[in-house]
C-alpha cells in the first residue's frame, strides 16, 4: 500500500488496504495499515474529520477512550496536568529511567 502511495495510485493503496483490513487474523494485523489510512485522510484535508474519526476508533479499539464532545473543563483540566508532567518533577532524566512499556497495545496507542 505504501508503494502504491508513493507512486501517486491513491485508488490502488485503498483497495490494497481494505484487503488487508478484510483479510486479517487479528486486530493487530491492522495497525499498521491503519497508520497509513490515517495518514492518508490527514493529508487529504478533505478528510479531516473522517480521520479525527477514524483515529479515535482505532484509539478505542486500543483501549483508550476520549469524549466526543469534551468541555472547556476537561481540556483545561488535562491541559493543566499536562504542563505539570512537562515542567514539574517529571524531567527528562526520570522519564529515560522509566521501564520500558511492554504492552504491545499500549504501545500501539502512543504511535
Amino acid at each position: 500500500a505504501l508503494v502504491e502511495w508513493a507512486l501517486g495510485n491513491t485508488k490502488q493503496m485503498l483497495t490494497s488496504l481494505d484487503e488487508v483490513f478484510n483479510n486479517a487474523n487479528r486486530f493487530e494485523d491492522t495497525l499498521r495499515p491503519a497508520h497509513v489510512k490515517l495518514a492518508y485522510l490527514r493529508m487529504t484535508g478533505k478528510c479531516l474529520a473522517e480521520a479525527f474519526a477514524y483515529g479515535f476508533q482505532i484509539l478505542e479499539q486500543l483501549g483508550e477512550s476520549f469524549p466526543a464532545t469534551p468541555g472547556n473543563e476537561i481540556i483545561v483540566q488535562e491541559m493543566l496536568g499536562t504542563k505539570q508532567l512537562v515542567t514539574g518533577p517529571l524531567n527528562e532524566s526520570k522519564l529515560r529511567s522509566l521501564p520500558e512499556m511492554t504492552n504491545s497495545r499500549e504501545k500501539e496507542a502512543m504511535a
